[in-house]
């Protein structure tokens, strides 16, 4: 049975701990929210990822506060149970789009693009608010009719003076 005050203990040690959160952590959020994005998710597979993180954060628990053998002061079922709770917390916050900015261009909504793309300080293909206005077709002006209006100009200004 998983022990539930070991199993809190672990996972804001794991929260917290800048370690972790840079190195395992944010790889692993942006992993699960490719596979997410793309259909592929698995939830075993994604437990058995978080398992990997915890165990680290277990071991790196133990060599800071002691305690013992680290699978024995966090054993697998308590370990399993902080792998099942950092997966859900990873559901409930995907499904509220807290991670579009970590998935790749293709798979991030146009939303999430564009504000990416405003906070990089660049311009956005698809965010204009208001449309461009077209460009006029250039119109081909033929040599002859160019010194035909300049003549004309001349006669005027001749007559003026």
């Amino acid at each position: 049975m998983a022990d539930t005050h070991a199993a809190r203990e672990l996972h804001l040690f794991i929260d917290n701990d800048g370690d972790l959160y840079r190195q395992q952590y944010q790889p692993i959020l942006k992993n699960l929210a490719t596979k997410q994005a793309k259909g592929v998710y698995d939830k075993g597979k994604a437990i058995k990822l978080w398992m990997y993180l915890v165990e680290n954060g277990a071991k790196k628990y133990v060599r800071e506060f002691g305690g013992g053998e680290w699978n024995r002061v966090f054993d697998k079922e308590t370990r399993l149970e902080v792998a099942r709770l950092l997966n859900e917390h990873f559901l409930e916050e995907y499904a509220l789009g807290a991670y579009g900015s970590l998935l790749p261009k293709k798979y991030q909504p146009k939303e999430v693009r564009h504000a990416i793309q405003k906070l990089k300080g660049g311009k956005c293909r698809h965010a204009s608010v208001t449309p461009k206005p077209k460009k006029r077709a250039s119109v081909s002006v033929s040599l002859a009719a160019q010194r035909a209006r300049h003549v004309r100009k001349l006669h005027r200004l001749r007559a003026w003076l």
